[in-house]
């Protein structure tokens, strides 16, 4: 799992279309809410600035070029009888449909508000068709994904509002156009993530590039080389470049259950990025976010295509503060999200 996607859960999506949809809820007579010159709302629910790269950014990589260092894996408890080793063996041109929901809800609060905002928009679901292509000579198989649609779900007997509709719609169009390739190890590492589009998709598609990305690497789970048995739990550690503002994750992974064919792993995630300016022109000079988040994920593996299931959930909760304020104006926004992806 790449971290950035693990700790936004759909944060660049929540920014464009919960936004929409988020209402403050204020008693009358209330104190008023924070002046214009206060850090903008989209803006904490999209921290470090919408631009590009951002789901990069979310830890540290604030410098142009910068690249994290490469996960690290460790096997902390081998499980029960009988080990067996945990590897993926692709047979090429077997295509499977996969199909992602992502829900959303955000609750953001701020010195000054009698009551916070609250809002979520409406689930996203993407189908999209993923095909290994090639055998590469590192071992890993190269796989090519292609969104056959986007849509967002209304709730029964409601109609979706319009501005919502009109701005997911021309997204979900770009996005038709975007196709994107990735690689597979034998241990079920994705990397050479790379997307396939002329720029103009690509700057349209750009609030659902991450939930492309993500969705492809919620199909497959890093295991250990060692052989491993029921019970068995490794930890993989992601890191932030060094010295642009740090920030990491570490995922623990539980072997279940297994079968022939596949195996259940239950994942549990803590992430952290330290405080780190905001590159964002709106926000006030000095401007500083931090971000705390935890999830926690099943996974239907099957070790010869993608996986049948993941289903999990995550809470991600970034602090903005102000300091051109006295005292500091602090603003905080929580972000839940409840992701699916299922192959067929």
């Amino acid at each position: 799992m790449r971290l950035a996607a693990v700790a936004l859960g759909g944060l660049l999506t929540v920014t464009s279309l919960a936004t929409l949809s988020c209402k403050k809820k204020e008693a009358a007579g209330s104190a008023p809410a924070p002046s214009a010159a206060a850090v903008p709302p989209d803006m904490a629910l999209n921290p470090f600035g919408d631009t590009d790269g951002a789901a990069d950014d979310m830890l540290g990589a604030l410098g142009e070029g910068a690249q994290p260092p490469p996960p690290k894996l460790s096997l902390t408890n081998a499980g029960g009888e009988p080990k067996a080793p945990l590897v993926y063996d692709f047979p090429l041109h077997k295509p499977k449909t996969v199909v992602v929901t992502l829900r959303t809800q955000v609750k953001q609060q701020a010195e000054g508000m009698a009551q916070p905002m609250e809002g979520g928009g409406p689930p996203v679901r993407m189908t999209l068709t993923v095909d290994p292509t090639e055998k590469l000579p590192t071992g890993a198989t190269k796989f090519a994904a292609k969104v056959q649609k986007a849509e967002l779900v209304a709730p029964p007997g409601q109609a979706l509002p319009k501005e919502m509709a009109g701005q997911f719609e021309l997204m979900s169009k770009a996005l038709s156009q975007v196709s994107a390739e990735f690689a597979v190890s034998k241990q079920g590492t994705v990397s050479d993530f790379a997307v396939k589009a002329d720029p103009l998709s690509q700057q349209v598609a750009g609030d659902l590039l991450p939930l492309l990305q993500e969705s492809s690497e919620l199909l497959f789970i890093t295991t250990p080389e060692e052989p491993v048995g029921p019970g068995a739990q490794w930890q993989v550690l992601t890191q932030g470049p060094a010295g642009m503002g740090g920030g990491n994750m570490t995922a623990t992974f539980t072997l279940k259950d297994r079968n022939p064919q596949g195996a259940t792993i239950g994942i549990e995630t803590k992430r952290v990025a330290p405080p780190q300016v905001v590159r964002d022109p709106r926000a006030p000079q000095g401007t500083t976010m931090e971000m705390a988040g935890k999830g926690a994920y099943t996974v239907n593996v099957r070790f010869a295509s993608v996986g049948a299931k993941s289903t999990g959930e995550s809470e991600t909760t970034i602090t903005t503060k102000d300091p051109s304020t006295q005292p500091p104006r602090t603003q905080v926004a929580t972000v839940k999200a409840t992701q699916t992806v299922e192959s067929k």
